[in-house]
């Protein structure tokens, strides 16, 4: 199958999205409370001590960077992101997020800024040149708030046709993506309410018409994320229409029939993943979508930080694919420390390639 038809399929119903670059710098299930006394973004982010800064870069498929800056109470205040796209580091694209706080210490904006460098080449790779550009700064939060505190955060999105070339296939990740709007390609928003312990409990996404796409929950029991669901609603015809330019008009017609097929088996499917803990930590995640099913085991060394994973992969997210089809991955993770107990240095270390490992670097300032 062609790629570009792949994407279109799965792109219809929110499937191929825009890349997401919203998440912090690192992902953590679990508590949002310690006690009686809910976590600080700085905990969250899984970091001990009074961190200020912390900057990471790791090399993989692109050479990314990244850093964070804390409030000593432990508030996010920026993050900023840089990717450098490869082979011949040609594309520079930075993320920067300015974190703003009310009196009482809860968020009330995010300002964004977005920029994209390309380095222009000769025939014999000599830089000759970089042009420069602003790129999708206009999406808007706004945070509003309960009698009892309770966040509800409405994010819009505006139309981003340009934007197409960022569309990526998604199995685990969906989630993620579409409750930050990256399925937004022709605009719209996302409403997301939060429990008392500002974790997110529901999150609706719609288009820039006001139609219902996709819906979210999760439920948590004892502060910790047990399930969730991510349901499509109805069919994305905005981001289909942006996908379909560029292609003939036999293209079109062969996209649009292999959509309407597709359609009775996409909308209403449900994407399920559910959590399994050894205290507070997660030891085994469980996702479904369809005929597709995946399942991760995670181990933990005595720093409390992943050592090992393996995940099993079952089926397709592509309808008429194998459902017998397993896949199996295996991944080690090797550290270094500072004298607080954060690691300075992590490698990922996948089994089937031993000789291939990606190494993430951090450098932290404290107060």
């Amino acid at each position: 199958m062609d790629r570009r038809q792949l994407l279109f399929g799965a792109s219809a119903l929110g499937l191929a999205t825009n890349l997401n670059l919203h998440h912090p710098l690192i992902a953590q299930v679990g508590n949002a409370v310690m006690g009686m006394r809910r976590l600080s973004d700085r905990e969250r982010a899984g970091l001990r001590g009074p961190v200020k800064t912390c900057s990471d870069s790791r090399e993989d498929e692109t050479e990314s960077m990244g850093e964070a800056e804390y409030s000593p109470d432990g508030r996010q205040l920026v993050r900023q992101l840089v990717w450098r796209m490869h082979p011949r580091l040609a594309l520079i694209i930075s993320y920067k997020w300015v974190y703003s706080y009310d009196g009482m210490g809860r968020l009330i904006g995010i300002t964004r800024g977005y920029e994209k460098t390309d380095e222009v080449y000769d025939e014999q790779g000599k830089k000759i040149g970089i042009e420069t550009g602003p790129l999708r700064s206009d999406v808007t939060d706004a945070f509003h708030y309960d009698e009892q505190g309770r966040t509800t955060r409405i994010r819009t999105v505006p139309p981003r046709p340009n934007q197409v070339g960022f569309t990526v296939m998604l199995g685990s990740g969906l989630l993620e993506v579409t409750e930050e709007g990256g399925s937004l390609s022709g605009g719209g928003s996302v409403t997301t309410r939060y429990n008392d312990d500002d974790q997110p409990i529901e999150s609706l996404v719609r288009n820039s018409n006001g139609e219902l796409l996709t819906k979210i929950d999760h439920n948590y029991a004892n502060g910790l994320l047990v399930n969730e669901t991510l349901v499509i609603v109805r069919e994305n015809f905005e981001a289909t229409r942006q996908l379909q330019e560029g292609f003939s008009e036999e293209e079109q017609r062969a996209m649009l029939a292999r959509r309407k097929a597709l359609l009775g088996q996409l909308v209403g499917l449900r994407m399920e993943r559910s959590y399994v803990y050894d205290d507070d930590r997660v030891i085994r995640r469980l996702m479904q979508m369809g005929n597709f099913k995946q399942d991760e085991t995670i181990t933990y060394n005595e720093h409390g930080c992943r050592a090992g994973m393996v995940m099993i992969q079952t089926g397709s997210l592509e309808p008429g694919e194998p459902i017998l089809r397993v896949q199996r991955s295996e991944f080690r993770y090797l550290y270094q420390y500072d004298s607080n107990g954060n690691w300075t240095e992590r490698t990922k270390i996948n089994t089937d390639l031993p000789g291939e490992p990606r190494t993430q670097r951090r450098t932290l300032a404290y107060y």
